[in-house]
């Protein structure tokens, strides 16, 4: 079939001799609005009625070799019509074809723009999908499997040209549910100590956050947060090197990780309001879209469930963007520093602690697809204990990460996993060199509770290509971060005769 809808697709297509062999419904809003309905000669009529069914996004990213850093604007991608009709084509004839056969599919309030920011290209592609009524819409994971196949089977085509890309899709038409087992009960972590000298302030108020100097000690001439009431805003302090990630500046990451760095010094994202707080205090975000913590102002009204407002420095303006969007980290923190009540009576005993965050190993790999980080994991089906781990496993974009010991805790707690034990640290073993290897020679953190605690202040590490014990350093200094999780599916059962451990290596 032929695409009846906007006439430059129909043409774009026909200019680059482009063909898909699937079948093609009405691709709707690209261009402009619907034109006529009417099919060309030839085509077959799209059945009526069609329903929305959910609402998806399509984020991809290339390197660009040649060219300009940075666009200061979002623009039209000349190759979204060719992208649009190929997801089209693989929706109708691979995610939601019925024993084979093709089910009519079409996109309508379709948005296409690139922006260009530090020669990483991204291109956003949102779109309706509608289908016939029955039909159940796809889950994430069988999207992102059929696009992924398809783009792999074709690098010329125009989902081969990303490097990574990851789809989001927000049901219309609730899916079955499924009834689960009992969840299984989760262990639970010693408490930490309290926080000793050169950690971040347990409080993270201006006053505390100002005379710590963390790791931000070449910044500002020793100081990572700006004064309080910088450019007129009052009552906050900011920073762009706060201490959450070393001393560099963090210019794409997600909004969730954003958040978190935020809190590993007790701080939160800034609101839109405080955001000048943070001007000269280290970093240039002068071509990065910057998060806050807000949902609605009154430039953007109510943001979506899974979106959050983003500063655009190239049109000054505030956005609604998607959690899953790279953007940059600034945080704020109060001017005061509150002291609690005393309570009539000692308390007998602490409070419970907070629910940890907790994904397993085949979740990890799907959530950290955008970062082109589920490489960087070990298979957990490769060893008898079903561990995976990783050192450059997407809580940053698909990197190593150096940092203090509660920074390297809390990039592991961000996509859901934890910082090794020593006896999971030894399967860093199947890691490979470009994924998730990193530096064999740098000393990387592992979790506290081992026999024989390190002295207060100082937290266990062991080197990275397994040489030597386990070494207490001051928990303050920059070593390396290297998490695990366990698989979703358990381990088989061990066998009569006892298999050795990982062992180092």
């Amino acid at each position: 079939r032929r695409v009846a809808g906007a006439a430059s697709v129909v043409a774009t297509a026909a200019a680059m001799s482009v063909a898909f062999s699937a079948s093609v419904t009405r691709v709707a809003g690209l261009v402009g609005p619907p034109l006529d309905v009417t099919a060309p000669p030839g085509a077959v009529p799209l059945p009526l009625p069609i329903v929305p069914i959910s609402k998806d996004e399509f984020t991809g990213q290339q390197q660009q070799q040649n060219g300009p850093a940075s666009v200061v604007a979002a623009q039209v991608n000349p190759s979204c019509p060719l992208l649009e009709l190929q997801i089209l084509s693989i929706y109708e004839n691979t995610v939601y074809a019925v024993q084979g056969s093709p089910t009519p599919i079409a996109f309508v309030d379709v948005s296409c723009s690139t922006f260009l920011n530090e020669g990483i290209e991204t291109t956003q592609l949102t779109y309706t999908v509608l289908a016939p009524p029955g039909t159940t819409p796809a889950t994430q994971a069988i999207i992102q499997s059929a696009l992924q196949l398809a783009a792999g089977g074709d690098p010329n085509s125009a989902l081969g040209q990303f490097d990574s890309f990851i789809v989001l899709t927000d049901p219309i038409v609730p899916r079955p549910i499924a009834p689960t087992t009992a969840p299984t009960a989760s262990p639970t972590k010693a408490p930490t100590t309290e926080m000793q000298a050169g950690m971040p302030p347990e409080i993270g108020c201006c006053p505390n956050l100002q005379r710590w100097l963390g790791e931000c000690d070449p910044v500002l001439g020793g100081q990572c947060w700006g004064e309080t009431g910088k450019n007129g805003v009052p009552g906050v302090c900011g920073a762009t090197k706060g201490g959450w990630f070393a001393d560099q500046c963090v210019k794409a990451t997600t909004f969730h990780t954003a958040q978190a760095m935020c809190q590993t010094v007790n701080a939160d994202l800034c609101s839109a309001a405080e955001l000048p707080a943070t001007e000269g205090t280290g970093c240039d975000f002068s071509n990065a879209m910057l998060w806050t913590r807000e949902q609605w102002n009154l430039q953007t009204g109510r943001c979506g469930d899974k979106e959050h407002i983003a500063y655009n420095p190239a049109s000054g303006t505030f956005e609604c963007t998607r959690d899953a969007f790279l953007g940059a980290v600034a945080c704020c923190a109060s001017a005061t520093c509150p002291t609690p009540a005393p309570t009539a009576a000692p308390t007998a005993m602490p409070t419970a602690a907070p629910t940890r965050f907790v994904q397993c190993c085949e979740e990890i790999a799907e959530s950290v697809k955008i970062f082109d980080a589920a490489k960087n994991w070990t298979d957990p089906l490769d060893n008898a204990d079903g561990v995976c781990t990783s050192r450059a496993g997407g809580w940053l974009p698909g990197v190593c990460t150096n940092t203090n010991y509660v920074n390297s805790a809390a990039m592991c707690a961000s996509v859901g996993a934890a910082l090794c034990t020593r006896e999971q640290f030894g399967y860093a073993s199947e890691l490979e060199p470009g994924h998730g290897l990193c530096d064999p020679n740098d000393y990387y953190w592992i979790e506290s509770s081992w026999p024989g605690q390190c002295p207060d202040g100082e937290r266990p590490a062991l080197k990275g290509d397994g040489t030597g014990g386990v070494k207490c350093l001051d928990a303050g200094t920059i070593q390396g971060t290297q998490c695990c999780a366990l698989g979703c599916f358990p381990p088989p059962l061990p066998t009569a005769t006892p298999t050795r451990g990982p062992g180092m290596f």
